[in-house]
């Protein structure tokens, strides 16, 4: 673990944060149950101009064993009012339902709900420039909620797989077996492994939470989404 960010009235605004996560989780009962992980987040803040901020986040992590840990890209941290996409694609199954509990959403990944997809390995990369309208005029102001308001474009890029690398095809984003008596097709789906997201949102602080409405396009196979309104809570990507 690694911290020097430098804070003001509750916002970073310089420094590098970064935290490497290592679990190795096992059962008595079930032997087969086991998994190796390791997650690294990286995050880098830098003062331009005035008092502008460029926010930048890179993610990865690694499971592997007997049982591997799954992990659900897509959406935003301390999200309100959200969902699950692919709900037909959860890695479940009536013997596995003990690994739920340590399943972990990775995100940001905005203008996608949570599981857009899923896998056991990962690597993502954020960017956010934290314009803070309010400060920018004036020193002080008498409404707290004002004067920490901001406004946020920002860009999101990240893909999730299984074996291999993502770009291998031994890492469809779906399998759909068909049943043609006297054989059992199964027909896969291969697309680009990477999911973007882009657009804007704002903040500010209402009764000491930090209060954030995000606006976001994603992109995935090439396609362009519908636009979707993330409302969550937090200081943080």
């Amino acid at each position: 673990h690694f911290d020097n960010l430098k804070k003001s009235q509750n916002f970073n605004w310089k420094g590098t944060f970064f935290n490497l996560n290592i679990e190795n989780v096992g059962s008595i009962s079930q032997k087969e149950f086991q998994f190796f992980s390791a997650t690294a987040d990286l995050r880098k803040y830098t003062r331009i101009l005035r008092n502008f901020v460029l926010a930048t986040q890179v993610q990865a992590g690694w499971s592997l064993g007997n049982n591997r840990q799954e992990f659900f890209l897509g959406g935003v941290d301390g999200v309100m009012l959200s969902s699950m996409q692919n709900g037909q694609n959860l890695p479940l199954n009536a013997n596995s339902l003990s690994t739920f509990r340590f399943m972990e959403f990775v995100g940001p990944m905005r203008g996608f709900q949570y599981n857009a997809r899923n896998g056991t390995q990962y690597v993502t990369a954020s960017a956010e420039l934290r314009i803070p309208v309010s400060r920018l005029v004036a020193s002080s102001l008498n409404s707290g909620q004002l004067y920490t308001f901001e406004i946020i474009p920002f860009g999101d890029v990240g893909t999730i797989w299984r074996t291999g690398n993502p770009l291998s095809q031994r890492n469809p984003i779906d399998n759909e077996p068909i049943n043609s008596y006297p054989l059992v097709i199964n027909v896969q789906t291969l697309r680009s492994p990477f999911l973007v997201g882009f657009g804007s949102g704002i903040r500010t602080f209402i009764a000491g939470y930090s209060i954030r409405a995000d606006f976001a396009w994603g992109i995935e196979d090439y396609a362009l989404q519908k636009p979707r309104i993330h409302l969550s809570l937090g200081k943080n990507f």
